[in-house]
């Protein structure tokens, strides 16, 4: 038995220097490479959902990047929207400036109302973007039907609320008989404690 004690405490004191050496030794650390290119990308203050207007013929997509000493011209491709949206092919920053947009123009009077095209705007030049931002751009637009505003309603929903909340009613203005609360829930929510307004529609629509 002493033999066999004697056997591993050999052994342990073998394995310790082993293990202090490997504790010791430096662990080499290389950083990622510094992108030195212009990292242009599609801020996410670019809405998933653009609603244009009978009024006007255009709408911006705003473009950043991260470089900015000297002028650039960057490719952009373009599908969806089908012959409604005349899109550039390119997008041009300023030197000096961080930020360029992009206008797209359409024909208020060729576009029906509440009928939404997805477009999809990609920066065709791959050298000129960064992992740390969206080279695409995906999103829906369209004019959206015209409501009226008709007042205050009073607004309850028995399942969540104690109170009854003052709410704006709209009425459509294409079709006379659709109605809408604008916004119902947010204030009950705030008012009655609940930790987060989730993502409530902004709407309820009814038909009346």
């Amino acid at each position: 038995m002493n033999k066999i004690k004697n056997i591993l405490s050999a052994m342990l004191l073998l394995a310790l220097p082993l293990a202090f050496t490997a504790c010791g030794d430096d662990v080499e650390y290389s950083p990622a490479d510094k992108p030195v290119n212009a990292q242009v990308y599609f801020p996410t203050t670019n809405g998933a959902t653009v609603d244009l207007s009978k009024d006007k013929t255009s709408f911006d997509v705003t473009l950043m990047r991260a470089k900015t000493d000297e002028a650039i011209t960057v490719p952009i491709t373009a599908t969806g929207g089908g012959s409604f949206f005349t899109i550039p092919t390119s997008v041009s920053f300023a030197q000096g400036v961080d930020k360029a947009v992009l206008s797209i123009s359409y024909n208020p009077e060729s576009l029906e109302y509440d009928a939404y095209s997805e477009i999809k705007l990609t920066i065709g030049d791959e050298s000129a973007t960064t992992p740390y931002g969206m080279a695409q751009y995906v999103f829906k637009a369209g004019i959206p039907a015209p409501w009226t505003s008709l007042g205050k309603a009073t607004f309850s929903d028995a399942f969540l609320f104690a109170n009854k909340y003052s709410v704006e009613l709209q009425r459509n203005d294409l079709n006379p008989s659709l109605y809408r609360l604008v916004d119902p829930y947010s204030e009950g929510l705030t008012k009655e404690g609940f930790t987060s307004n989730g993502d409530q529609s902004p709407y309820v629509e009814f038909t009346y």
